[in-house]
């Protein structure tokens, strides 16, 4: 139990004294081809597989630029073209979707 005490107080110290600034950082800007799409379930986000990325990201289909993202991504699918992104480590969700043309 004192093990364990001392476990707690040092992951919660771990967390109080983190770096404020990883937050609140820019994201990070991918590029890469899309793999494929998985659109199947309704209720669920929609998985994206990038050639060059090992995650599979989620596009939330409440997002409010779900449309048009998802038309640039089944775009890239189809035709090879690549895009831009950027994601929350969280999910990993896709925080954005662009053109790289």
């Amino acid at each position: 139990m004192r093990k364990l005490g001392a476990v707690f107080v040092i992951v919660l110290s771990l967390l109080a004294f983190a770096p404020v600034g990883v937050a609140g950082a820019a994201p990070i800007v991918e590029q890469d081809v899309v793999a494929s799409l998985n659109i199947a379930d309704p209720d669920a986000p929609v998985g994206v597989a990038f050639g060059r990325h090992a995650a599979i990201y989620r596009l939330a289909r409440d997002d409010p630029n779900f449309a048009p993202w998802l038309a640039l991504l089944q775009r890239s699918l189809k035709d090879g073209t690549p895009v831009r992104f950027s994601y929350d480590v969280v999910g990993p969700r896709l925080t954005m979707v662009e053109s790289a043309q």
